[in-house]
């Protein structure tokens, strides 16, 4: 079995660059008529961007749009993409974007390769392949043998369960399949039910700390392949772009460069911070949510963390500027500080866009039907797509680390007293509309 550092590849130090690895595994899967071939980001006419703190339920919103039909997207974020191609700097925070090196071309055609909508009919099986084989790639980047390689392992895994309906259990199976083939792809690390992973996997411990990599590019619950059709330059010219990624909260007036010929709308999506604090300081004692990797000289002691064995080295969830100053402070007031630093970021892009390219969406407003499907119809009118499609949503909970419930957050309340009272905070929650003081309006 390959050593997590070795790179696994054995190309040389350019193969160990994410940017050439990615262009590598897209080249050698590469078909005529492919999207990138055909489509720049000069030809995305119409941008959805969803805005949020991490844990703020932008997920389930994203993934309730998508739903619809009225899209073109990704399967999840595409933080990962912004990683590849140098837009998002491993030394430095998220807001820094100016990042020497960065490609924005090949960010775009990546990005456009991998575009799909929801759709009914089944996924031609080169199509499921070659998805597949990507999306490990940038997962498990550094542990995989060529791309070549592990497209042939999976055609043979997936000629042996052609009878397989349920498109989790195929994943799973397939996987099984490839570490067989030496392959160490652990699928404890994917946004799969509990039950479902063991069942396959009985032999395979739970993890409790990060994937055995030197640092993530997509951080984990990884994200299944697609399942619907691939978007074409027709559909881009038909139906929004829709984006979720916890950075952009610190890149707004980079989104604009990115799509230069687009119009944007901007969802800000926002929820009670007291829920939005627990859900990180969840996601902070997960299996999940690695995104970087820190070197030693800017270890991490959070209190509540960092006694575990990965917890002086490993942050989770965006890396918002003045990180630095609570490497050392408890962990709810950690992620009180992200909750805050995203939505004091937003707040302060705002002023500068165009107001009527501005929706304002209340997370707590998702959860019941009625207004679920009045909220998404405001989206969707504001995109330019059809009010009528809300009622094709299809609402799924996602990236959970445990059943929600209303109030969860009060479980821990007595914990998390301090972190959601600070001044900060609160000047925060009342600019949001959620009042100056936790209570009963914090739901």
């Amino acid at each position: 079995m390959m050593d997590a550092t070795s790179g696994g590849t054995g190309q040389g130090d350019a193969a160990n660059d994410p940017a050439e690895r990615c262009r590598r595994a897209r080249a050698a899967l590469r078909a005529a008529g492919d999207l990138s071939t055909q489509a720049t980001a000069a030809d995305v006419e119409r941008v959805v961007v969803i805005l949020a703190s991490s844990r703020g339920m932008s997920s389930f919103l994203f993934n309730l749009l998508r739903s619809t039909g009225s899209f073109t997207s990704l399967i999840g974020e595409h933080i990962h993409l912004y990683k590849m191609f140098g837009l998002l700097r491993p030394d430095a925070d998220d807001a820094v974007v100016d990042a020497p090196g960065g490609d924005r071309a090949g960010f775009a055609a990546a990005l456009l390769d991998d575009l799909t909508i929801p759709d009914p009919e089944p996924v031609a099986e080169r199509t499921r392949i070659q998805r597949l084989a990507r999306q490990l790639a940038g997962q498990w980047h550094e542990r995989l043998p060529p791309i070549e390689v592990v497209v042939g392992a999976i055609e043979r895994a997936m000629a042996a369960l052609r009878d397989q309906r349920d498109p989790e259990l195929h994943f799973l199976h397939v996987v099984r399949q490839l570490r067989r083939a030496e392959m160490p792809i652990d699928p404890w690390y994917y946004d799969l039910p509990a039950d479902k992973v063991a069942a396959v996997f009985p032999e395979l411990a739970r993890p409790a700390g990060p994937p055995a990599l030197s640092d993530v590019i997509e951080e984990p619950p990884f994200v299944l392949p697609a399942v619907g059709r691939a978007a074409t330059r027709a559909d881009l010219r038909a139906r929004p772009l829709l984006l979720k990624s916890s950075s952009d909260a610190y890149r707004v007036a980079e989104l604009a460069k990115l799509f230069p010929a687009a119009r944007i709308t901007y969802v800000h999506l926002t929820r009670n911070p007291a829920a939005s604090i627990n859900g990180l300081v969840d996601g902070w004692l997960h299996r999940g949510f690695f995104s970087r990797r820190l070197p030693a000289d800017r270890a991490l002691a959070i209190p509540g963390y960092s006694e575990q064995p990965w917890g002086t080295r490993w942050w989770k969830f965006d890396l918002p500027p003045g990180w630095e100053a609570m490497r050392a402070r408890p962990l709810p007031e950690v992620a009180a500080f992200q909750w805050s630093a995203a939505h004091a970021a937003i707040l302060a892009a705002l002023p500068a866009l165009d107001p009527a390219s501005i929706v304002t969406v209340r997370a707590e407003a998702l959860i019941e039907d009625g207004s679920r499907r009045a909220e998404l119809a405001r989206i969707l009118t504001h995109a330019g797509a059809s009010a009528d499609h809300a009622l094709r949503a299809q609402p799924k909970m996602v990236m959970s680390t445990v059943a929600p419930k209303p109030g969860r957050w009060r479980d821990r309340q007595d914990v998390l007293a301090t972190a959601t009272s600070s001044p900060r905070v609160l000047q925060i929650a009342s600019a949001l509309g959620y009042g100056d003081r936790p209570g009963s309006a914090w739901i």
